[in-house]
Parts: structure tokens; sequence; C-alpha cells
């Protein structure tokens, strides 16, 4: 309880000296529109901006779509600062589907998040505490609280207007109270996009890794499932559902973009596309899979370089996959 409150302080208070040296005044306000579409989760933001020179400050609330061990859709409530190229994001989830639907169970997270961004790269650390549903190995689950604390890093390479090569590489360590369960995920993207008049092409190399961590003398008293769908990484789901054991997966994945308008209107965004990956999956009980899919789509590019999509396809065990992600799986963040 003690630290739930420490918890609850920091969140409300982290941004006290950080914003009371600018706060005396401020030369532009308004209603702010945010979000993130890069990939899931998903966000939507509705907020009001204050903003002096170089420093900006954000109360906003909003909703947020991911899929982990299922869907969940989540309300979200915070402020962010934001002074020249720092960052401080402090928000609360509310989980909305299983809090309505599992007995009134509230699954709440607090989040404080520094963050840094330059032209070449972003960094960000965010720490989280809360109360959410675990999922067991025979597929049960089971509510408790966490904590969290992750590093993210996202790079821009190569952009000279033909070739844009970005990478991003994010690690989080995970421990539940009261099962004495720790694990870790990695996850780390490398995707190259080829820009032509008519067409794009696409190539990006995907690495995910999840693995319990043992403490000596600490034993745990549940086998939580920390293992993944393929779908994790290519946004892309089964209708009929598919296997989650997976703990290393590398996958390759290759997607062309054709602009069938752009011999008449150079600035045609319209696209057909087509998708092709392949993975090596390692599971849990030791055994390994090949995994792969392939489909096409249409979409729409959305200040030249945003592809948002919809795309349809077929799996390794012939099952239809559609894609859940707005912005097309070969995507560079911003």
């Amino acid at each position: 309880m003690r630290f739930k409150l420490l918890f609850v302080s920091i969140f409300l208070f982290s941004g006290t000296l950080f914003f009371s040296q600018e706060m005396k005044n401020y030369t532009e306000n308004g209603i702010s529109l945010d979000g993130n579409y890069y990939g899931l989760p998903l966000e939507g933001k509705f907020g009001y901006k204050f903003r002096k020179n170089n420093f900006s400050f954000s109360p906003y609330s909003g909703v947020v779509f991911d899929v982990k061990d299922s869907y969940s859709l989540n309300a979200i409530a915070g402020i962010d600062f934001v002074y020249r190229s720092f960052q401080l994001e402090n928000r609360v989830y509310y989980e909305l589907l299983p809090s309505f639907t599992k007995n009134n169970y509230n699954f709440v997270t607090y989040q404080i998040a520094p963050a840094y961004t330059n032209d070449l790269f972003s960094i960000k650390l965010p720490v989280s505490y809360g109360h959410k549903k675990f999922y067991k190995t025979d597929n049960t689950s089971f509510n408790g609280d966490f904590f969290s604390s992750k590093a993210m890093l996202n790079t821009h390479l190569i952009d000279n207007g033909i070739v844009r090569v970005t990478g991003f590489f994010e690690i989080e360590e995970i421990s539940i109270f009261n099962r004495q369960i720790n694990y870790y995920n990695v996850l780390f993207s490398l995707p190259c996009t080829f820009y032509l008049s008519a067409f794009d092409f696409g190539i990006k190399y995907d690495f995910s890794l999840a693995h319990e961590l043992s403490f000596e003398n600490i034993n745990p008293t549940e086998e939580v499932r920390i293992s993944f769908p393929y779908s994790k990484i290519t946004k892309r789901f089964a209708f009929a559902g598919e296997e989650n054991n997976n703990e290393i997966i590398h996958s390759l994945e290759f997607e062309q973009r054709f602009y069938p308008f752009r011999g008449k209107n150079l600035s045609s965004n319209f696209f057909l596309s087509l998708f092709e990956n392949i993975g090596f999956s390692l599971k849990t009980d030791g055994d390994w899979k090949i995994l792969y899919q392939y489909g096409l789509g249409l979409g729409y590019n959305l200040y030249d370089s945003v592809p948002f999509t919809m795309q349809l396809g077929l799996n390794q065990d012939n099952r239809f996959i559609l894609f859940i992600g707005v912005i097309s799986n070969i995507n560079h963040r911003p």
C-alpha cells in the first residue's frame, strides 16, 4: 500500500518543479487533437494545450486500443510537460472491456514516462504500476498488481528521399507482486523503404523475445504465459485464432505498393499492395516452426509517407488473416 501511495504521489507531482518556473504566463493556448497511428497501440487524445516559448503543458483524455494477450480498450487521462526536446508524460489507463465484463474488476495502470527527442533519435523510459489480468500457461487467468520498467529507442538511420531506414528497439521488465513472477520482453524492428515514382518497395526485419527471469530464493507461485503469437509482430490476426506459445521469433517481411493513377497524376496517393513475410519461431516447449503470411490490400499514402492500408490474406495454416493496424506494418515512426 505504501508503494502504491508513493507511486501515485510521484505521478501527481512529478511535473511540478518542471512546470513551476514557466507557468506564470503563456503565449499560446487552444484545443489539441493528437494520437498514435504508427502501429499498435492505436491512440487518440483530446485535450487543451498551453504554450510559452519552448515550454508546453497539455492535459488530455482519450482512448487506446491494443492487442497483447487479448484485445483491450483503455480510457486514458493524463498531462504532458514539454520543454525543448524533453518530455514528461503522466497518465492513467483504465481498461474498459475487462472492467465492464469481468465482475467489475478495476484494471488501472499509472504511468510516468520521461522522453528525449532530436533529429536523429528519440528515447522514452516509461515506468508503470497497476492492476490487470495475466494469463497462465493453461489459458486460465488471474488478476494481479504489477510493476514494469521499459526503455524504447527510435532511430533515423537513412533518409535521402529515395531510401528511408529507421530502427526501433524496446526492452521491458515486468514484476507481478504476490506471485513472485519476473520476466522481460525484447522487440527490435529494422524497416527499409525504397520510394520510386509509381512504386514503393518495403522490407523489414523483426525480432521478438520473451523470457522469464530467475532469482535465487524466489520461486514463482504461478506459471504465467509470457509467450506471444506471430501476429504481435505482423499485426495481422487470424479469424480462427492462432498459437501463442512463441518465445523467440525472427521475421522478414516484404511489401510492394503500386500507385495506378500516377501515370496521369503524379500527386495521386492511392495504392494497391502485396505483402509476404516468413518467420522462424522457437516455442516454449523447445520445438520450432516456420511461420508465414501473404496477401493483398489497398490504401492511401497520407503526407506522402504515411501508408494507411487495409489488407487481407492467408497464413501458414491457410487461415484468413486481417490487418488491424491503421498504418502499413512497414512504416517509419516520426
